[in-house]
């Protein structure tokens, strides 16, 4: 009867959060993201019903394999992947919290009773301790696919998160006593307090992202999958400490450690590396040229293809542009990309040619009558690109064309960087957006 008993009590309060995630799910719109988690709590009543222990990863599991059961590629969804990640961290953090409260409480027990004082101070403790687990690990969970994805990764994104992290919960509940109470229209008083409040911890979070975003470091990006690795090898390290119950004065510095040697391996490995991006909209692509923390820029656009251009230099961590050279030849808003040298086309003499020689990449520049020509050297390599039509006397023959919507009647070209396949384009043309190369050799 006993046992009766206990279950009965636990069928009641699974069968209350399932009604409490459908409901939340509704409140929400239903939107992917809530609805992984609500079918997660559903799987885990689902065990609770048929008198199987609640498992938080086999419910993450079940749940990920419904909502892809219609649609497989609903896993390339980087809004899967990033929530998907952010859960496993959170389950690592509450795993990790619980293990260093079980040490607290046994070092406690070994202690007097303690005053009234102490037992405050151990639960901030407590309730810091968790939310600093919770907050690492999440971070440290969604940082594969963020860099993957070739997203910015902040540096402030782990004190944001615990600075925040409480928030959660009060803004959970006063939506759904919103939802409640509006649905009662003589607590219509009530309803509006319940509503100012939410909506000023809704303030107050927004206005901390709005603050941090103008931090330094605020938008760090990783290039390559070499971080993604770097973290999963870090988070390995850390599964195995846990695993082989390694103490913590012995993992902690290890970590650290082979954190160190993996970043200060990148940075050896991507020294001197020129990038070449295409960004921007696909009929007017601005050409981005970087080396270290220099950089040339070939631009097409308007405001919204150069906060592209800004974001993209970002990324590279450029500080500073060398060159921008302006491509339109009828241009309605100019660029003011700050650079140490900047060229408009359409203001240039017809028939006239300039060189320069940049860090990243000597430049050449032609204006014709309806158009320009730019060519870049890179080491051996050269790449061009047109903008409107440029007559030439015969064919320009390169390596590589950076293609637009035109075709380039007067270039030869053997490979190809291109945001997308235009018309002009071969059906089984190869190309890429994005191009890393060195000086002596070597590209991918």
């Amino acid at each position: 009867r006993t046992m009766g008993r206990i279950s009965a009590k636990t069928l009641f309060w699974f069968l209350l959060c399932s009604f409490l995630a459908l409901l939340l799910a509704g409140v929400t719109g239903f939107t992917p993201s809530v609805c992984r988690a609500a079918v997660a709590v559903w799987v885990s009543a689902l065990g609770v019903w048929v008198y199987g222990a609640s498992d938080a990863l086999t419910s993450l599991a079940a749940a990920g394999i419904l909502m892809t059961a219609r649609n497989s590629y609903a896993v390339c969804d980087i809004g899967f992947e990033l929530s998907f990640a952010a859960v496993l961290g959170t389950l690592a953090g509450a795993e990790l919290s619980r293990h260093l409260h079980a040490l607290f409480a046994a070092h406690a027990t070994r202690k007097k009773k303690p005053s009234v004082l102490q037992r405050i101070l151990r639960h901030v403790r407590s309730s810091l301790t968790e939310t600093v687990c919770i907050g690492v690990c999440a971070s440290a969970a969604t940082f594969p696919v963020l860099v993957l994805r070739g997203l910015s990764v902040s540096v402030w994104a782990m004190v944001s998160s615990i600075a925040v992290l409480w928030m959660v919960q009060p803004l959970l509940l006063l939506g759904l006593a919103v939802a409640f109470v509006g649905l009662v229209p003589w607590l219509a008083p009530v309803h509006g307090v319940l509503s100012r409040a939410a909506d000023l911890l809704t303030g107050l979070l927004n206005g901390w992202a709005v603050w941090l975003c103008t931090k330094p470091g605020a938008s760090i990006y990783f290039d390559t999958a070499y971080a993604a690795l770097v973290c999963l090898l870090l988070c390995g390290l850390g599964v195995l400490a846990f695993r082989w119950r390694v103490r913590l004065r012995v993992a902690v510095p290890g970590i650290l450690l082979a954190a160190a040697v993996g970043i200060g391996l990148g940075n050896a490995l991507s020294r001197d590396v020129v990038h070449i991006d295409l960004v921007g909209s696909a009929q007017a692509p601005a050409v981005v040229v970087a080396q270290n923390d220099r950089a040339v820029v070939l631009f097409r656009g308007g405001s919204a293809a150069q906060r592209v251009v800004e974001n993209q230099l970002a990324r590279r961590g450029v500080r500073t542009v060398e060159l921008v050279v302006d491509l339109r030849m009828n241009a309605k808003t100019a660029c003011t990309l700050p650079a140490q040298q900047g060229i408009r086309a359409e203001r240039l003499p017809v028939n006239t040619a300039r060189k320069l020689r940049c860090t990243p990449a000597a430049v050449e520049l032609l204006c014709t009558r309806e158009g320009c020509l730019v060519r870049l050297s890179i080491g051996n390599r050269q790449f061009v690109t047109l903008s409107g039509r440029a007559e030439l006397a015969q064919p320009l023959q390169t390596e590589w064309l950076i293609a637009t919507p035109k075709k380039p009647e007067t270039v030869r070209y053997q490979k190809l960087l291109a945001l997308r396949s235009y018309s002009w384009m071969p059906p089984e043309t190869q190309y890429t957006a994005s191009l890393s190369l060195r000086r002596t050799g070597g590209e991918s």
